[in-house]
């Protein structure tokens, strides 16, 4: 905490609140003279939740689970172990991969390829702004101030996709 104070860091209410608790069961230990440290306390109940931890393991749902897995890996390991060391002896190792991206992921690359779909059209835009011949009358309308436009909006949605990027 006073490393915290030196820095000028801000903790959260939580880590505060936490270290005041803990500040107070350790000065009414001392007070009361125990030997009761939070250091011995917290060794004694880390260690008994290990353990409990460690027997949640041995449910039989999950002992039957195991079981199972040990089983297949038996009946089609050896298969499986000669079919890698043939393919080895043939000079070709494939490895089947799979892979699966998370959800911020996905969405991360969904925001890029927007953005970079935004920088195509912009691009587009400014060249069509920036012809010599600017044939952008049709029908007596004038197209340009709505290229214009639609340039502005597309450097805002590129803008706006950009921050939103982590």
């Amino acid at each position: 905490m006073r490393l915290a104070r030196v820095h000028d860091m801000r903790l959260p209410t939580s880590v505060l609140s936490m270290y005041r608790t803990l500040l107070t069961a350790e000065s009414v230990a001392h007070q009361l003279q125990s030997k009761a440290t939070l250091g011995a306390v917290g060794k004694g109940f880390f260690q008994g939740l290990q353990l409990e931890q460690t027997m949640a393991t041995f449910e039989p749902g999950r002992i039957i689970a195991w079981l199972m897995q040990l089983n297949d890996l038996v009946r089609s390991g050896p298969g499986n172990l000669q079919q890698l060391l043939s393919d080895a002896a043939d000079g070709r190792f494939i490895l089947p991969v799979r892979t699966l991206d998370s959800e911020q992921s996905r969405r991360v690359g969904n925001q890029r390829t927007r953005l970079i779909t935004l920088a195509i059209v912009s691009l587009g835009l400014a060249l069509l702004l920036s012809m010599p011949h600017r044939p952008f009358r049709m029908a007596g309308i004038w197209f340009e101030p709505l290229l214009w436009a639609a340039l502005a909006v597309d450097f805002i949605g590129m803008f706006v996709l950009w921050r939103r990027l982590e």
